[in-house]
């Protein structure tokens, strides 16, 4: 869709979108054209979610967080607990393992 002024919006995007873009403009007096990418990456999503779970005093365990992302993209994980980011190189309560993002308490 082109709005009044000149602007395209494209909606639903999808990967077949990717590509060149140029806008030309004329009159009598002449033509301008500029050109722009449009890159389209896929949504980061959890695919495995950390659950509610039940522990006993002085037993560890494992909550999951597992990722599907751009495979351009490298996301960055941060936890929390009741609400506060866990600074994990001052909290030895809590640590981040394995290659799926997971959080051992």
């Amino acid at each position: 869709m082109i709005l009044e002024d000149g602007t395209l919006r494209l909606t639903n995007i999808s990967k077949s979108d990717e590509g060149s873009y140029t806008c030309v403009a004329r009159n009598h007096f002449g033509a301008s054209s500029s050109t722009g990418s449009l890159v389209v990456k896929e949504p980061t999503r959890i695919i495995v979610p950390p659950l509610s779970s039940d522990a006993s005093v002085g037993q560890s365990l494992v909550l999951p967080c597992e990722v599907s992302s751009d495979s351009s993209l490298s996301p960055v994980f941060k936890w929390f607990f009741n609400g506060k980011a866990i600074d994990f190189s001052r909290q030895e309560h809590f640590e981040m393992i394995g290659g799926v993002r997971t959080c051992l308490w």
